[in-house]
């Protein structure tokens, strides 16, 4: 994230997930929502928001990072498409998407206010397909606008997975 107009240097990071891969991996501190829940439940909804609402009383910049999605999905769907603009009108300023192991199409809402990063595809675990080792780093250039933080430019450099590219992205 290049930010060539300082923020307060305030920012706030949240996750969630729409449940855990495998049953041995579950933990009671795992923030569970599943999309259609998010879109479909109403309580669920509103102590979501309720939660952004309270970050985003405390940050410049709230970056949410969501595993979501269908694993070997190329385009996102049309329930992450609505979440989005859910999640955006709550005061989300990133959501950094995760869980199709395929680099998605990112989103930009008007007047340059949210990037919705889909998916970044697979940039480090090893999977069957060679179609997996693709991922997408991308790089953002934003600044602050009357109303916050504001998306100027977004660049996407599309890479493959190899020993070296793990070790680069892993390196401190």
């Amino acid at each position: 994230l290049v930010e060539p107009e300082r923020l307060e240097d305030d920012r706030g990071f949240f996750a969630r997930t729409f449940g855990a891969n495998t049953p041995w991996r579950s933990n009671p501190h795992l923030a569970v929502l599943k999309p259609e829940t998010l879109l479909g439940d109403a309580d669920a909804r509103a102590a979501l928001l309720a939660r952004i609402a309270d970050h985003r009383g405390q940050v410049d910049l709230l970056v949410m990072s969501y595993h979501w999605g269908y694993e070997s999905e190329f385009w996102p769907s049309d329930v992450q498409r609505r979440c989005w603009e859910i999640l955006r009108e709550a005061g989300v300023d990133i959501l950094y998407g995760h869980h199709s192991h395929l680099a998605q199409p990112f989103a930009v809402g008007d007047a340059g206010r949210g990037l919705c990063l889909y998916s970044c595809g697979n940039l480090a675990l090893e999977m069957p397909l060679p179609v997996y080792d693709e991922g997408a780093i991308f790089f953002v250039q934003g600044g602050i606008g009357p109303e916050g933080p504001v998306v100027k430019h977004v660049a996407t450099r599309f890479t493959r997975r190899t020993a070296a590219t793990v070790a680069e992205i892993s390196a401190p």
